[in-house]
Parts: structure tokens; C-alpha cells; sequence
């Protein structure tokens, strides 16, 4: 089973991964609820947070204004493996 937290990424394996963040989760002033390593444990945090953690671990980030992309007729996909 896979970890989709942003926890789950680490120094360690950051070369193999590269995130997605939308723009609105990056500018977003109140918390988000994100699980830690395990769905047990959740912290609330800024979408800014977020991004700082990631940037922390070196993990390829891309930002994107997906409501601009959706008006623009693309659709956002997500895939995991």
C-alpha cells in the first residue's frame, strides 16, 4: 500500500517523485487537514506549510492554477502507482 501524504516524501526519495500543488492550496490562509505517515494522525496546516515541507525535502514541485486550466477546457488527472 502507497502513501499519498506529503509526509511520505522525505530527502531520501524525493528524486522519484514530483508534486502537483494548486495554486489556491499554496495561497489558502486557513488549515488543511493532512495525515501524517498513517491516516491515525492528522496536522492542520497553512497550504503554504505545505510547500515550505516540500521544498524542505528537495521533491520536483510544480504550482498550478488548475481554475484557470478547467476554464481553458483542460482537466486535471491525478495517477499514482
Amino acid at each position: 500500500m502507497f502513501s499519498v501524504s506529503p509526509f511520505s516524501i522525505t530527502k531520501t526519495n524525493a528524486q522519484a517523485i514530483q508534486v502537483v500543488l494548486d495554486q489556491k492550496l499554496v495561497d489558502f490562509k486557513g488549515k488543511v487537514g493532512v495525515h501524517t505517515t498513517s491516516s491515525e494522525k492528522t496536522l492542520f496546516l497553512s497550504g503554504s506549510d505545505v510547500a515550505k515541507y516540500l521544498e524542505t525535502t528537495g521533491v520536483k514541485t510544480t504550482v498550478v492554477d488548475f481554475s484557470a486550466a478547467t476554464s481553458a477546457g483542460y482537466v486535471a488527472i491525478a495517477l499514482f502507482r
